[in-house]
């Protein structure tokens, strides 16, 4: 935030980007090279690094200024931009897990990023009746408070709940990080 009021908002939102996208290609680049010891196989061990992730904190700070500020926004222009930057951010997922090398994840993760960055910037900027619900739920609202111990307790919870299961494990996975979440 300091740095945000010296250098200004989208200068620091733009720098995060560069930096987590490189912190992620460094991350690939250890897993590559065997300098990380993967449990899964996968790149969570590496992409759940403050360096790796600190975009997604960025842009909520940067979504918070846009919700302040009220820029006149097109409409057209960033349900454009979300759009595209998700469906091209998901489909290289899917395609790094198996057809693309896994050098593409961090190109994924900044487009995924950008657009759901830019879907909620129109929604906070140009609300209609239904994004205004959406942002003004307390119920949403709530789970927004509590998405970081949502994201810490989900990690504690899914492997001896086993998630994966059945319908019923599902249940008394989501019911108890929902509750660890909204207690802590």
């Amino acid at each position: 935030l300091f740095v945000m009021q010296k250098y200004g908002v989208w200068r620091v939102v733009l720098f995060c980007l560069i930096f987590a996208l490189f912190a992620r290609f460094f991350g690939v680049y250890l897993l590559l090279h065997n300098y990380v010891s993967l449990f899964t196989g996968t790149t969570t061990p590496v992409f759940n690094t403050i360096f790796c992730r600190i975009d997604d904190f960025v842009l909520g700070m940067g979504l918070a200024y846009l919700y302040i500020d009220k820029p006149r926004l097109s409409a057209l222009w960033w349900y454009l931009v979300g759009f595209a930057s998700l469906f091209l951010g998901f489909w290289l997922h899917d395609l790094s897990q198996g057809v693309l090398p896994l050098i593409v994840q961090p190109v994924t993760n900044t487009l995924i990023n950008i657009g759901f960055f830019s879907l909620v910037a129109i929604m906070l900027c140009r609300p209609v009746v239904l994004w205004r619900w959406t942002i003004e739920n307390p119920v949403l609202q709530m789970i927004g408070l509590m998405s970081y111990s949502i994201f810490v307790w989900h990690g504690v919870a899914i492997a001896p709940l086993d998630a994966t299961l059945d319908a019923w494990h599902f249940v008394r996975y989501i019911v108890l990080v929902f509750a660890l979440s909204w207690i802590t």
